[in-house]
């Protein structure tokens, strides 16, 4: 059925199509869970549709980069959990290919997405974290759309309004404005439709299909001018800066290696995010060589593969817990970190050791669960 050429290649693009998958499936789930924490604060400020998803598509880069070792772990093991159902990797085991042929495909991969994952981590994350922070800091302190209760003439910031009524979708019709400015006169303002809109913070009265008429002085006729758009800017509410200094997150490298002491060491709260930058890609890599060695090392069984995949996920997520805790307690023990890349090491050798090794037959597996 196969060449061994052509192996690597195939399994290389059955892995891809998997990992994309299911790591889009991880991240468009997370998202949405995560985007709901800011649905009452948009509800409340009037956020636009589109201003509410480009805030929080901000998110989507941390995720993908926590959830891509997951990602190719998953997508790898199914890739050949499936092969395994349908005999492909018994074939391609008879024309001489070795657990490590096999597994060094989906190993490429999650090399390269290794040092992809840290990229994004010590590049991009930073800027769209601090993007995030800045617009949230300014949907926190914008103005709310004001609520105008029709038929009754209400006043705010120097302007006085009147509605005939209001839709569900919040578009209000025969709008009348009132703003009188000491140095320009009066302006007077009739729309057919009227809505309130946000940008950037500031709130706009974009009034649709209308009149303004400028009031001068006593005696000379008003000017008029039609329009089929025009909007309002409201009076400025200035925003406050951000209190403190930034976090640890939003920092750039070059922020980060500033910060440098003369020991040669850095502050505890840079410390361990410089080392959760660095071992979190890491995972990729350690994940499938652990994951795919446990799982060509098991002997066939007719009955299916089941087991060795669930304890190569299990060991896998054993193995982020203690990275995350490890991590964690940097800021408090620096020295934390052997450990941390001990056992991410000591779990990349193990992983290589049972691909390297030849399936024992009739034995004993090598493999714990088998």
């Amino acid at each position: 059925m196969f060449g061994l050429g052509q192996i690597t290649s195939y399994l290389i693009k059955q892995t891809i199509g998997s990992f994309m998958v299911v790591t889009s499936i991880l991240t468009c789930a997370i998202w949405l869970t995560q985007t709901l924490r800011f649905v009452d604060l948009v509800l409340s400020k009037g956020l636009p549709l589109t201003s509410f998803i480009g805030m929080t598509l901000l998110l989507v880069p941390d995720l993908v980069a926590i959830l891509s070792p997951f990602g190719i772990l998953f997508g790898a093991l199914f890739t050949f959990y499936r092969l395994q159902g349908d005999s492909e990797i018994t074939v391609m085991k008879a024309v001489g290919a070795s657990n490590w042929y096999l597994a060094r495909g989906p190993i490429s991969i999650a090399l390269v997405l290794s040092i992809a994952v840290m990229a994004i981590n010590f590049y991009v994350l930073p800027a769209s974290f601090q993007r995030f922070k800045d617009r949230e800091h300014i949907l926190k302190n914008a103005d709310s759309p004001i609520k105008v209760r029709p038929r009754i003439f209400q006043h705010f910031g120097g302007f006085s309004v009147y509605i005939g009524g209001v839709k569900s979708d919040g578009i209000m019709h025969d709008v009348f404005v009132f703003n009188k400015k000491p140095k320009d006169g009066s302006f007077a303002y009739t729309a057919e439709k009227g809505q309130w809109i946000l940008n950037n913070g500031e709130l706009r009265l974009m009034l649709f299909g209308g009149t303004q008429q400028r009031f001068g002085k006593a005696g000379k006729q008003p000017e008029m001018l039609q329009f089929e758009e025009y909007y309002l800017d409201l009076p400025k509410k200035k925003t406050p800066p951000r209190e403190g200094s930034r976090k640890p997150f939003e920092l750039s490298p070059k922020e980060i290696f500033s910060q440098k002491k003369s020991d040669g060491s850095y502050p505890p709260n840079l410390w361990s995010e410089l080392n959760r930058r660095i071992i979190n890609p890491i995972m990729a890599l350690v994940f499938v060589t652990l994951s795919l060695g446990i799982f060509l090392q098991a002997p066939f069984n007719r009955r299916g593969h089941l087991k060795p995949a669930l304890t190569g996920i299990v060991l896998c997520f054993g193995i982020q817990i203690l990275v995350l805790v490890g991590v964690n307690r940097l800021e408090t023990h620096p020295f934390i970190f052997t450990g941390i890349y001990g056992v991410s090491l000591l779990a990349l050798l193990w992983g290589g050791y049972l691909l390297l090794i030849k399936n024992k037959r009739g034995g004993k597996s090598l493999c714990p669960g088998n």
